[in-house]
């Protein structure tokens, strides 16, 4: 069986069937392939599958041991979901450490979805100052997702009672194509 099929079946396995015995199994050939994708994808399962039995740090040694990966997608891919991991556990400093780290992945989709994650919890937080170094991060690397961190910035100012500040920043994200923002302003 290929490595892609191991890893199908290992989901299938996983997901509707909750069979995580199997599923480790066909996760564990996978990665005793070597594929340079499928191996990957195998280890991310089994992280999965370890999650999914609260052994959650055997799930966060294998998502650092695939931030390593050679291939940008699933080192990023792994970055977002040891992050998650951490802020499901409560480790908040550990997760945004992690989300600031995905900000600078070539893999544009994950590092859109780490700075959702970051903006959301520094939104948690009322973290105004991180929020706008996030944003500047995200314009820096051309991050496609920088105009929703500009709706977080405007959703603090306005919490913050600067309306005039909130205005400025859904103007610059529905500029920007944010339709969200555009929600926001009418709002305002």
């Amino acid at each position: 069986m290929s490595a892609e099929a191991l890893v199908l079946l290992g989901y299938q396995l996983a997901r509707p069937h909750r069979d995580y015995a199997a599923a480790m199994e066909a996760f564990r050939r996978a990665i005793g392939t070597g594929h340079p994708h499928w191996a990957l994808a195998g280890q991310r399962g089994l992280a999965y599958v370890l999650e999914q039995q609260g052994d959650l740090d055997g799930a966060r040694a294998i998502y650092q041991q695939m931030m390593d990966a050679a291939d940008a997608g699933e080192a990023a891919q792994a970055l977002v979901s040891l992050g998650e991991l951490l802020e499901s556990q409560g480790d908040v400093v550990g997760a945004k450490a992690v989300y600031r780290r995905v900000l600078d992945s070539t893999a544009a989709n994950w590092a859109a979805h780490g700075l959702t994650n970051l903006v959301n919890l520094l939104e948690r937080e009322g973290d105004l100052d991180g929020a706008q170094a996030a944003y500047s991060k995200a314009m820096e690397t051309r991050n496609r997702d920088a105009p929703y961190a500009l709706v977080v910035i405007g959703q603090l100012l306005e919490a913050r009672g600067d309306t005039a500040g909130a205005r400025a920043a859904f103007e610059q994200a529905a500029d920007a194509g944010c339709e969200l923002a555009d929600y926001l302003l009418a709002e305002l």
